[in-house]
């Protein structure tokens, strides 16, 4: 068996979280207690969105209705490459928030724990 090296590059583990991009404060705030206890980011645009992602990897991003399609798209894209899940404000499910976000950054955990091995 080889000996471990102390020196070697050390795999790059982010801490679980949540990022959400242009939700308002009023639905930020709602959204918060299904997410817990994981690391909740809130940036207010895209572009924010875009650079936080290469050094966040957010298990899960929730775009608010002020996230356009062409935004929507390379969200998308960064999304699949670093194996972040994504909710639409319009696909949130407001009578049953906190459970159906419970599910959702669950499934997100679960899903890159098995891509990662």
């Amino acid at each position: 068996m080889a000996e471990e090296d102390d020196d070697a590059t050390p795999i790059f583990s982010a801490l679980p979280s949540v990022m959400f991009v242009g939700l308002s404060d009023a639905l930020a705030e709602a959204c918060s207690p299904g997410c817990d206890p994981v690391l909740i980011l809130k940036v207010a645009h895209p572009a924010a969105a875009l650079q936080r992602m290469v050094a966040t990897h957010p298990l899960l991003l929730i775009l608010g209705k002020s996230v356009n399609k062409a935004n929507e798209d390379a969200i998308r894209q960064h999304a699949t490459a670093i194996g972040s899940e994504i909710l639409l404000e319009t696909d949130l499910m407001m009578d049953e928030l906190d459970a159906q976000l419970r599910v959702t950054v669950r499934q997100a955990m679960r899903a890159r724990t098995l891509r990662s091995m």
